[in-house]
């Protein structure tokens, strides 16, 4: 079920109440909801609401694709729907999505690997690989990050990627280690080597396969051992 945000619209308007092309494929049960309720976020506004969503969102628990219907930033809004695509397929392949209990690099890094590249590249076999989540500075480590992992015995090394494996293989859950093992597959397969082997810019950049490796591993990292939160 996909549901498209038009501009102005009241975040207590329910999807029932949108244009006819802006909703596809709901049942009566969802058409009768709103971005406020399937959020759970407050605001006037449902397409602010979705544009604090990264503009996007697929919401595990009724099953919709929740995407503005102008999208702003670094993604078009059918890159947007084909990651929230993705996220359907990662549940329906019994891939527990939940970022409460599973790291939100993980989760977020294995469904644009495994699942949005995919989809663009069999719509546009030119398209690029997207090569970040949440921004090109991924990557980076924050100064109480990396005290909070040496403290734990986890001092960052160069190669972060490698630490992330070893850490992944002593601490995460069972579910990690799936998407871990899947995304490094899907790096590493011969279907793939030419795409992510490509530099992701000038003649000194990296290729996109390792710009993955570390972005996914710097996210990973802030996540298991986050900056103090302001105060």
């Amino acid at each position: 079920m996909v549901v498209e945000v038009p501009p102005d619209m009241s975040s207590e308007t329910p999807f029932s109440e949108y244009p006819a092309d802006c909703r596809m494929n709901l049942t009566a049960e969802v058409a009768a909801l709103n971005v406020k309720t399937v959020t759970g976020m407050d605001g006037p506004d449902a397409g602010q609401i979705v544009s604090a969503a990264g503009g996007g969102a697929y919401l595990q628990r009724h099953r919709i694709l929740l995407v503005n219907q102008e999208v702003t930033g670094d993604y078009t809004k059918n890159q947007t729907i084909m990651h929230e695509l993705g996220h359907q397929k990662q549940q329906e392949g019994n891939i527990d999505i939940d970022q409460t209990t599973n790291s939100k690099a993980l989760v977020e890094y294995h469904n644009i690997i495994c699942n949005e590249n995919v989809l663009t590249h069999a719509e546009d076999d030119q398209a690029k690989p997207r090569f970040f989540y949440s921004g090109r500075g991924d990557s980076s480590l924050a100064s109480d990050t990396r005290a909070r992992m040496t403290e734990a015995g986890w001092a960052p090394i160069p190669k972060l990627w490698d630490l992330m494996q070893q850490h992944v293989a002593a601490q995460a859950n069972d579910n990690e280690k799936r998407l871990l093992q899947e995304i490094t597959a899907a790096l590493d397969s011969e279907e793939n080597a030419a795409r992510y082997g490509e530099k992701t810019g000038g003649k000194f950049s990296k290729s996109y396969k390792d710009t993955i490796k570390a972005n996914l591993a710097g996210l990973y990292f802030t996540g298991k051992f986050p900056a103090p939160a302001a105060t």
